[in-house]
């Protein structure tokens, strides 16, 4: 998260990777990674690991509407589904 946080975001993703890959936090990671696409104007990567999140066990809709990391995907068509 300081990684995210500090706007590294390459480095963060690849960090909540290693996590999901050592089995931790597996949902929180992915939409941490989904919130690094979207910074990174990167949708459909972003919309993928929300779906991965959401799969994962993690409630994705308490978070849609307020963190702003997601901001880049609002007006996209597929943000209504």
């Amino acid at each position: 998260m300081d990684l995210h946080n500090d706007e590294q975001g390459a480095a963060a993703i690849a960090a909540f990777e290693k996590a999901i890959e050592l089995g931790y936090r597996e949902g929180a990671s992915s939409y941490n990674i989904a919130c690094g696409y979207s910074q990174k104007g990167d949708k459909d990567r972003a919309f993928e690991w929300l779906k991965k999140a959401e799969d994962a066990g993690f409630s994705v809709s308490g978070y849609l509407e307020s963190d702003d990391d997601l901001d880049n995907l609002r007006s996209d068509p597929r943000w209504a589904a």
